[in-house]
């Protein structure tokens, strides 16, 4: 019984694949030119999104110290959690309002209202 050699002799026909390389090559080019375009809008659509977040968080740590405040010069538990629990509201709805107008992801803002009962 002979042995089979277990090497592969090449293939006698050239491949087409450096043809196909230099295609995709330019393709690859053709998509990275057009995404520079995309990213510089993305960038301003992000920069004005975490803007506005931003703003929307000082009002709320605004809203909850302006609350505590009240809390402690002889107002209600139940007022600081009302102040509390509205300032969360208003913050996550400036938070969606600000990723619709600016095509960003909700992220958890939604659950959260929910959670809030807001939604």
């Amino acid at each position: 019984m002979a042995k089979r050699s277990h090497t592969r002799e090449p293939d006698d026909e050239p491949d087409a694949e450096p043809a196909a390389e230099n295609d995709e090559l330019e393709q690859q080019a053709e998509v990275e030119e057009q995404d520079v375009v995309i990213s510089l809008a993305s960038q301003a659509q992000t920069t004005a999104h975490v803007q506005a977040v931003t703003i929307a968080k000082g009002t709320l740590q605004a809203s909850v110290a302006g609350a505590i405040a009240t809390k402690n010069a002889g107002g209600t538990a139940a007022a600081l959690t009302t102040a509390v629990k509205n300032a969360d509201i208003a913050y996550y709805q400036s938070v969606i309002a600000s990723a619709q107008a600016n095509g960003m992801p909700v992220g958890g803002a939604i659950d959260a209202l929910k959670q809030l009962g807001a939604a």
